[in-house]
């Protein structure tokens, strides 16, 4: 969950089937742990097919990905849902030609903006983020809650923003600072950065191997945050404006294609990709649910109250 002081604070819990943290992943600068929140959104099964749209052009990130529309994925069983579920994964049979954009996968953002905000596989690059519904990028800011490339192990979650931002390093969190300097156009946008270590069971084959649905319950037995982002020279309000949010599956792309070899992955990454189908039959998203809250107008900070929402994921 992001926060972001000036404007309404929002909290989104993701219930995903695979597993989930029992820490909190996130925090802004704004210590509102004890306002009180009311379901705003709640997005389950087919709701994810409608209430996002499935975008199809060329990765940014330079990937070797083919995202397709709806219709597409929907016909090559690249996503499916049930009353209960939402599924989006990538190709696990075709191999991929060398005059095409990449292996099939897909790429879906939320139609609405939000005031405030199984295991890895050596080629893959799946992130859940949010950025600026109005831009351009990075303009508005972008914020990535999810995030790892290849094989690896530890989350890193990390702000994006124009020039101007610094994270201050000295702030009281579980997590590690990767670099303090938030402006996208600074050193290939590493943004800033807070890793989670190998503690965490943040991300790949930790993450998905961990249950704990019955320990993720808002609380003030929590502790400290895994990312805490408090910024110097700037304000959330001013660098960041409402978002959407996106889940994608890429494949190599900058980051992915550069950690390649480094982390143990067989020749490179887009012989890879294109030739090892098989490889991504365990590359997928599987959502249970998603829910966004908004904080109710007058409360204020002392243990986390919510309103109409689930006791536990």
């Amino acid at each position: 969950m992001s926060r972001c002081a000036g404007v309404r604070k929002i909290i989104a819990v993701l219930a995903l089937a695979a597993a989930v943290t029992p820490t909190r992943v996130f925090s802004s600068s704004v210590d509102n742990s004890d306002a009180a929140y009311v379901l705003q959104d709640h997005y389950r099964g087919g709701d994810f097919a409608d209430a996002f749209t499935w975008e199809t052009f060329d990765d940014p990130t330079h990937g070797r990905v083919n995202y397709v529309s709806k219709d597409e994925a929907y016909s090559k069983n690249l996503s499916y849902h049930t009353s209960n579920i939402f599924v989006m994964r990538a190709d696990d049979i075709r191999k991929v030609g060398p005059d095409s954009r990449g292996r099939d996968s897909i790429r879906i953002s939320s139609n609405k903006a939000y005031g405030d905000v199984s295991s890895s596989r050596c080629g893959t690059w799946p992130a859940w983020w949010t950025v600026s519904k109005k831009g351009p990028w990075p303009t508005g800011g972008e914020i990535d809650i999810i995030e790892g490339v290849n094989n690896g192990v530890e989350n890193l979650s990390s702000l994006h923003s124009r020039p101007g931002c610094l994270l201050n390093k000295t702030t009281l969190m579980k997590g590690t600072v990767e670099s303090t300097n938030c402006d996208a156009r600074v050193s290939n946008n590493q943004g800033c950065g807070v890793s989670y270590g190998d503690r965490a069971a943040s991300f790949g084959k930790p993450f998905n191997d961990a249950f704990a649905a019955a320990a993720v319950s808002p609380g003030s037995d929590w502790g400290l945050p895994d990312a805490r982002f408090t910024l110097d020279a700037c304000s959330f309000s001013s660098f960041f404006d409402p978002h959407k949010i996106i889940w994608d599956l890429t494949f190599c792309g900058d980051w992915g294609r550069a950690a390649y070899k480094s982390m143990g992955c067989p020749g490179s990454c887009e012989d890879y990709v294109d030739n090892s189908p098989e490889a991504f039959s365990e590359a997928y998203w599987l959502i249970n649910s998603f829910r966004i809250y908004t904080q109710i107008p007058g409360t204020s900070p002392s243990a986390l109250k919510i309103n109409n929402g689930p006791s536990r994921l």
